[in-house]
Order: C-alpha cells, then sequence, then structure tokens
C-alpha cells in the first residue's frame, strides 16, 4: 500500500464563520480521505506523479459548514482524478 501525503497550505472559504472552521476543517479531511482511495484518484496518484498545485475551483459555501467541507474536498479530489 503506498501512502498518499496532502498538505493544505491554505484553504481560502469566504462566507464561513471561524466558528465553524472546525466543522468545515474535519469534514472536509474525511471526505478527501475518502474520495483519494476511489479508483479514479488513486490510478494517478498510485502513478507517483507529483501534484504541486491544485485549484478546486469555486465553491458553493452552504449553510451547513459539514456540507461545505464535502464539497470542497470532492472539488479537490476531482482535480487528482484527471
Amino acid at each position: 500500500m503506498k501512502r498518499i501525503v496532502v498538505h493544505i497550505d491554505r484553504l481560502v472559504v469566504s462566507g464561513v464563520s471561524r466558528a465553524d472552521a472546525p466543522i468545515l476543517g474535519e469534514s472536509l479531511r474525511g471526505e478527501l480521505a475518502r474520495a483519494l482511495t476511489e479508483p479514479s484518484s488513486t490510478h494517478r496518484l498510485g502513478s507517483g506523479a507529483e501534484i504541486p498545485h491544485v485549484h478546486a475551483g469555486t465553491i458553493r459555501v452552504s449553510a451547513s459548514p459539514r456540507a461545505t467541507g464535502t464539497s470542497a474536498a470532492r472539488a479537490i479530489a476531482k482535480r487528482f482524478a484527471r
């Protein structure tokens, strides 16, 4: 089994309160871990390719910080699958 290390230097999310940031972060980490184990992502990552920068694009902020974190993680993982 290979190890995947993801380091997020900066995540800019407008419209989310500081109090909701930990919930959003927890949701993002969990969904990103799940999404990066899907075959579409592991194929590219398993090839040993380094991906130094990922721009996830625009992510809609919902009323729920958990839903926003999940949405952000899916957008990030989608970029890995390309």
